[in-house]
């Protein structure tokens, strides 16, 4: 029997944290698959952006998932859940104002438009301009935002 995947907000994965055995959020690697369909690879999976029109609104901006990586979690009992983590997607931000993903490590390649990234918070909180071009990595916990230049 096939298990149907599910797809979880930041609030679902902590409270789904809280009940899985591996605080650590350790997890077996099922393979990789297009968004929107069932059957993950082992192989490479090619997506393509052309014509990608804004998809689900978050906090970081109208977001059209591509690829996502099919995760197994082992639950308190002996049983697993089959979790759908975005992999690959783009984004269409143009203000985002500063949040924190917990678990996620966020890498984004500017590929049109400029503005400013905001890095930290508080006394550490710094600035920095983006270009396309430009790539920004987020490990875990970063807090951050974007303010764009233009529209």
């Amino acid at each position: 029997m096939t298990k149907q995947p599910t797809e979880l907000s930041d609030a679902e994965r902590e409270e789904l944290k809280r009940t899985l055995r591996a605080r650590t959020m350790e997890a077996e690697h099922l393979g990789y698959l297009l968004a929107g369909t069932d059957a993950p690879s082992a192989q490479c999976v090619v997506a393509e952006m052309a014509g990608i029109a804004g998809g689900d609104v978050s906090v970081c901006g109208a977001k059209t998932i591509l690829i996502e990586e099919l995760r197994r979690f082992e639950t308190e009992g002996g049983g697993s859940k089959d979790i759908r983590c975005a992999s690959a997607a783009v984004l269409e931000m143009t203000d985002s104002p500063v949040h924190v993903h917990a678990n996620t490590i966020e890498h984004y390649t500017v590929l049109s438009g400029h503005g400013k990234f905001i890095l930290g918070s508080g006394a550490e909180e710094r600035v920095v301009a983006v270009q396309p071009g430009s790539v920004v990595l987020l490990p875990p916990g970063q807090p951050h935002g974007i303010v764009a230049d233009d529209p």
